[in-house]
């Protein structure tokens, strides 16, 4: 059986009712939806299967999915490292800002992050529409005693109950959607009061215009937007979309989404990444290659931070 609590803070992604356990399924308790959601491996697979998926969701899915099968064998690089460190630095800056309840991370992947969290005692929720990614990191979990909980989801039909979040961290995930603004606006509804949503999204920069545009990067600016999806999406077929259906912004763009969504006391910036230029073999040059690549006309990830201050 589920934890009871973790039960109460799920909700129908259909109809947003409450939920109940019956055998290894969760079941709407609203008798005009009554949907089942099946549990796996203790994990609730939430997706609205009735519906037809998304084109970006369909992309993005399939992409994610063979990237941590791949994952399984992977050995985690010294940028992956020092890039997990300033992630975590960014979430717990910002959590003791909040009530400190629950924190969701939303499109977790394998939970790294969760992972690191949890053991300052941090209670978190792990969100994916992987349940390959979600199987590794409740492993992981499992392995060192460490306690989280995890849902297979979708972003845009959230399986969770209203104010029920202090924090929830978007650490590459939002930019997956089409509709970013539906997707930070589901789950500002799912904030609690003073709570916060930080998201981290690739920046418009001279490296999306080159080196991102190889792995089917989509600025999101007005007229390249829809040119950029349809070369590749419909002409190269998604083969350069590595990382699934994924748009870069402005600092600009950001905020104005945030600030549509009802999120206040925005504040973005940019947010310090780490770079593995493996292709590079001279020391010399590759720091030149590393200095120059944190000169904001190429920086690749920004960060957004928004607050609920109203129901």
């Amino acid at each position: 059986m589920l934890d009871k609590n973790f039960i109460d803070i799920l909700a129908c992604p259909l109809c947003k009712s409450a939920v109940s356990q019956e055998a290894d399924f969760l079941v709407c308790t609203n008798k005009n939806c009554r949907h089942k959601y099946r549990i796996v491996k203790g994990i609730p697979i939430m997706l609205a299967e009735d519906e037809k998926q998304s084109i970006d969701m369909r992309i993005t899915a399939k992409k994610w999915h063979c990237q941590y099968e791949l994952k399984k064998t992977k050995e985690t690089s010294k940028a992956d490292l020092k890039r997990l460190k300033n992630s975590v630095e960014h979430i717990k800056k910002y959590w003791h800002k909040t009530p400190q309840k629950l924190l969701l991370e939303a499109g977790c992947g394998d939970s790294v992050n969760s992972f690191e969290l949890a053991k300052e005692g941090i209670m978190t929720v792990g969100l994916d529409i992987s349940f390959n990614a979600l199987e590794m990191a409740k492993d992981n979990f499992q392995k060192a005693g460490l306690k989280s909980w995890f849902v297979c989801g979708d972003m845009l039909k959230l399986p969770f109950k209203n104010d029920t979040f202090s924090f929830i961290y978007a650490g590459g995930s939002i930019e997956h959607f089409r509709n970013t603004e539906e997707a930070v606006s589901q789950l500002r509804a799912t904030l609690e009061c003073k709570g916060i949503l930080s998201a981290l999204v690739p920046m418009v920069s001279l490296s999306s215009f080159t080196y991102y545009q190889l792995q089917g990067q989509i600025p999101d600016l007005p007229i390249i937007r829809p040119l950029a999806e349809f070369i590749h999406i419909n002409i190269l077929k998604e083969k350069l979309m590595k990382n699934g259906y994924e748009k870069s912004f402005t600092i600009r763009k950001i905020s104005n989404i945030f600030k549509a969504c009802s999120l206040t006391e925005i504040e973005a910036g940019f947010f310090k990444d780490e770079y593995d230029i493996k292709y590079i073999k001279n020391d010399f040059l590759r720091r030149i290659l590393k200095t120059i690549a944190t000169w904001p006309i190429f920086w690749p990830i920004i960060y957004v931070n928004g607050t609920k201050r109203n129901a």
